[in-house]
């Protein structure tokens, strides 16, 4: 499927988790953090393993500049170049959202480390919510490339 309609998915998805927090009473805080996660597998998505365009890479170049797109292009360059695309290690729902997760912070402690700081973490409240969000993202994702017939 194309990254236009994988796109659009999320997007769909992410409205679905407002509706769905806001109705069943849970926190503002782990409604915004659900939805950012899965808003934020459009540009996290399973396919940053090929080295294509993908759309979350084309929407950084138009709302953020093509600075913004080429370092995002070589912060993921190595991820690239070791992940094979469509591979279970990118693709497979909560693994390959988890291996994505860790690749970040790998690189942000690796940052750290460079520059003299002492990396930290994100509250457990926040990231499981938002873990939870990007993975439903990932699992939508996945069971997109699964339909026959479809663009890839």
């Amino acid at each position: 499927m194309n990254g236009v309609a994988h796109a659009s998915i999320t997007a769909g998805a992410t409205g679905a988790i407002i509706a769905a927090g806001y109705f069943s009473g849970l926190p503002a805080g782990d409604i915004v953090a659900a939805a950012g996660g899965c808003a934020a597998g459009i540009i996290l998505t399973p396919d940053l393993d090929g080295t294509g365009t993908y759309h979350g890479r084309k929407l950084l170049k138009e709302y953020g500049g093509s600075v913004l797109a080429l370092a995002w292009r070589i912060l993921w360059f190595p991820y690239t170049e070791v992940i094979k695309h469509r591979s279970p290690v990118s693709h497979w729902p909560i693994f390959g959202t988890l291996v994505r997760i860790l690749y970040l912070y790998g690189i942000y402690g690796l940052i750290c480390f460079v520059i003299g700081l002492r990396p930290t973490t994100v509250p457990l409240p926040v990231f499981i919510p938002f873990f939870a969000g990007l993975a439903i993202s990932d699992l939508l994702h996945f069971l997109a490339d699964l339909v026959p017939g479809r663009t890839r």
